[in-house]
C-alpha cells in the first residue's frame, strides 16, 4: 500500500521534530530508487546520529528513519555522486508538507563552492509510479533529479536547469474538515450505489482506498458497502477518522502475523486483536516496508530476468520433449534391422519390381510383409533397411545424450526461477544474475568492462549461521554459492542437508573429524535453515535429506549446484 496525504502530514510533523538543524554526514544510494542519510540530529531525545531513508519506488516510495540493514553498493551512483557535491554537510533547517500533496520538502542550507551558505530544497514526491527525488537550488530550478522526464515522456518536464513544477492540482474535493460534513454528505449521496471504497477516493482529494474501506465498514458493516447503503454514517465515520491525522498516533494491522496495512487510525476492518499501536510513524514504516515491501520491490526488479528465464525454460522444454518423441521413433531400428535380415534370408523369392513381399518372420513368428523399393533389387532394398537400421542406432545414442543434457539444462533453469523469486536484496539478484551471464542465458552488461580491468563476476558469498552447539552452518542462495558450499567450503565429515523435491539452498553443517554425527538439535537447526531457503519455505511441512558431504557428487551435467548423493537420512521438519 502507499502512503496517503493524512498518514504523510503526521510523518513529517514527527520528522520535523527531529531533523530542524540536523546535519547531514553521509549519503548512500544502496538500491537505484532508493536514498539513505545519516544525519546527526542535535534535538533528539535519545540516539543523536539517525539514517534517514528516502525511497521513490513505485510500490514503497516513502521518507522515514530506518534501522534496517540496507546494501551499500561497490561504486556510487551519478545521482548520489551530485547529491554529495551539493548537500553532504549540509543543515537541515526544516522539513514541510506541500498542502494537501504527498510531497515532502526538506529546505537545506549547504555550503557553495565559494564556501558561501546557499539554500537548496530536496522534494520527495510520493506519488506512486510517479515519485520521484529533485534537487533545486535557490531559485526553485531542477539542479537534478532521481528519475528525469522531458516534455516527449512527461507533462511535467524534470531536467537540470528547468524550474520545479508541482504537480497539477487535483479538481477533485480537497481537504475533509468535520466542520463540513454536510457538504461530505451531499457529495457522497451523488455517487448512488456506487462502492464506498471506489466512489470515495474519486470524489475527495486524498483519500486512500483503506480509509474509504474503514469508513465503510464502521458505517454499514462491510468494506464492500454502498455509498447509498448509509450515507450519513458514512459521511461521519470519514470525517471522524480524517479528523484522527492530528492525534498523531501510528497503527499497523496484521493478518496471519504479516504486517498487511498502515494507517494514523486503528483500523478495524480486519477484527479484533488484528491492529497494534506503533511508537513512531518511522518504526511503523520500517516495520512494514522492511518485511512486506521489501519482497515486493525484489519481485518488481527480477521481474525481467525471470520472464527471460522462463522464455528459455519453455523453449528447452519443447526442444526436449521433440527430442524424446524422436528417441520413441528410433526404437523401431529392431524392427527394422529384423526386417532387413527377413529380406536377405528370402531374397531367392523375390521377383524383380515387387513392391512388397510377405515372408517367414523367424524373430516373432508367423509372416511379415516388408514394403520395397519396385525400383531397386532386392538385395539393394535390404541394403536400405541396414542403412537405416544403422542411422537410427547412431541417432538413439545421440539423443539419448540431447535428452538427458536438456532435462538436466530445464532442472537448472527451474531452479534459477525458484532462486530468484527468493531473493530479498539486490546483492541475490545481481548474484544470479551474474551465475546466469556466466553460464550463458543472460547477455553480459554492455558497459561492464569497458573502462580497466574486467571485474570478476559477484556470485555473493554463503550466508553463515550458528548452530545451538556453536557449530558453523553455511547456506548457498544460489547455484553458484551451493556449489562452493558443498565442494570448496565443506569437509568429507562435515553433513549436507537439502530440502526433499524443491530447489534451494545447499546446506552443509559443521562436523568433527571423528564422523560423529552433530547433536540432533543441530541437525533440526540446519535443517529449518534448508526448508526455509528453499521453494517449500511456506509450507506446513517439508522432509529434508541429510547425509555427510563424502557421500554428495557432481552431477554428470557439470551445471552449477546439480548433484547426486547417497547414504541419506530424511528429516521432518
Amino acid at each position: 500500500m502507499s502512503i496517503d496525504v493524512y498518514f504523510l502530514s503526521s510523518l513529517v510533523r514527527e520528522l520535523a521534530g527531529t531533523l530542524a538543524g540536523a546535519r547531514i554526514d553521509k549519503i548512500q544510494q544502496p538500491e537505484r530508487d532508493t536514498l539513505l542519510f545519516s544525519v546527526y540530529c542535535p534535538k533528539a531525545q535519545e540516539a543523536k546520529n539517525r539514517r534517514l531513508l528516502i525511497s521513490r519506488g513505485s510500490a514503497d516510495a516513502r521518507v522515514h528513519f530506518t534501522e534496517a540493514a540496507l546494501p551499500s553498493p561497490e561504486a556510487a551512483p551519478m545521482f548520489c555522486m551530485l547529491l554529495r557535491k551539493y548537500i553532504l554537510g549540509a543543515r537541515i533547517l526544516g522539513v514541510e508538507q506541500i498542502p494537501d500533496e504527498r510531497i515532502v520538502r526538506l529546505e537545506l542550507s549547504a555550503s557553495n563552492a565559494l564556501g558561501d551558505a546557499e539554500n537548496l530544497s530536496l522534494y520527495c514526491e510520493i506519488m506512486g509510479r510517479n515519485s520521484n527525488i529533485i534537487l533545486t537550488d535557490r531559485e526553485g530550478r531542477v539542479i537534478d533529479a532521481c528519475r528525469r522526464a522531458d516534455a516527449e515522456t512527461s507533462r511535467r518536464p524534470l531536467l537540470p536547469g528547468l524550474f520545479y513544477r508541482l504537480p497539477p492540482k487535483s479538481e477533485r474535493a480537497r481537504v475533509l474538515q468535520v466542520q463540513k460534513q454536510d457538504e461530505v454528505l451531499a457529495l457522497i449521496s451523488e455517487a448512488g450505489d456506487r462502492r464506498a471504497e471506489k466512489a470515495l477516493p474519486e470524489i475527495f482529494s486524498g483519500v486512500s482506498p483503506l480509509i474509504a474501506r474503514e469508513a465503510a465498514f464502521l458505517a454499514a458493516g462491510s468494506t464492500d458497502a454502498l455509498c447509498s447503503a448509509a450515507p450519513e454514517r458514512l459521511a461521519e465515520e470519514l470525517c471522524r477518522i480524517i479528523s484522527l491525522s492530528a492525534r498523531g498516533e501510528a497503527y499497523i494491522a496484521e493478518v496471519n502475523g504479516k504486517p498487511t496495512e498502515f494507517s494514523f487510525f486503528p483500523i478495524a476492518q480486519y477484527g479484533a486483536g488484528a491492529t497494534k499501536y506503533m511508537p513512531s510513524f518511522s518504526e511503523t514504516l520500517d516495520a512494514f516496508f522492511t518485511e512486506t515491501a521489501g519482497k515486493n520491490r525484489a519481485a518488481q526488479k527480477t521481474s525481467a530476468l525471470a520472464r527471460h528465464l522462463n522464455t528459455t525454460l519453455e523453449r528447452v522444454l519443447r526442444r526436449t520433449a521433440k527430442q524424446e518423441e524422436e528417441q520413441e521413433h528410433a526404437k523401431e531400428r529392431e524392427f527394422i534391422r529384423e526386417s532387413a535380415d527377413i529380406l536377405m534370408a528370402s531374397l531367392y523369392a523375390v521377383p524383380q519390381g515387387a513392391s512388397a513381399v510377405t515372408a517367414e518372420d523367424f524373430y516373432r513368428g508367423g509372416e511379415r510383409r516388408i514394403e520395397l523399393d519396385p525400383r531397386k533389387t532386392p538385395a539393394q532394398n535390404a541394403e536400405k533397411y541396414y542403412r537405416e537400421y544403422t542411422k537410427k542406432k547412431s541417432a538413439a545414442k545421440h539423443l539419448e545424450a540431447l535428452v538427458e543434457k536438456g532435462q538436466s539444462e530445464a532442472e537448472y533453469l527451474s531452479s534459477c526461477i525458484a532462486q530468484l523469486r527468493m531473493c530479498e536484496t539486490e546483492a541475490d539478484i545481481a548474484a544470479i544474475r551474474a551465475e546466469l551471464t556466466e553460464s550463458g542465458y543472460v547477455k553480459p552488461d554492455k558497459s561492464a568492462g569497458k573502462k580497466g580491468k574486467k571485474k570478476p563476476p559477484a556470485f555473493g558469498a554463503p550466508a553463515k549461521f550458528t548452530a545451538p552447539s556453536g557449530r558453523r552452518v553455511l547456506v548457498g542462495k544460489n547455484n553458484v554459492q551451493n556449489e562452493n558450499v558443498t565442494f570448496s567450503l565443506s569437509r568429507k565429515y562435515d553433513l549436507w542437508l537439502h530440502c526433499q523435491g524443491s530447489h534451494g539452498a545447499h546446506v552443509v553443517l559443521e562436523g568433527t573429524p571423528d564422523g560423529e554425527y552433530p547433536p540432533d538439535e543441530d541437525i533440526l537447526f540446519a535443517a529449518r535453515l534448508a526448508a526455509q531457503f528453499s521453494e517449500s519455505r511456506d509450507s506446513d511441512k517439508a522432509q529434508v535429506d541429510y547425509c555427510f558431504c563424502r557421500f554428495v557428487k557432481r552431477h554428470p551435467s557439470r551445471l552449477p549446484g546439480q548433484v547426486l548423493f547417497t547414504d541419506y537420512f530424511t528429516v521432518t521438519v
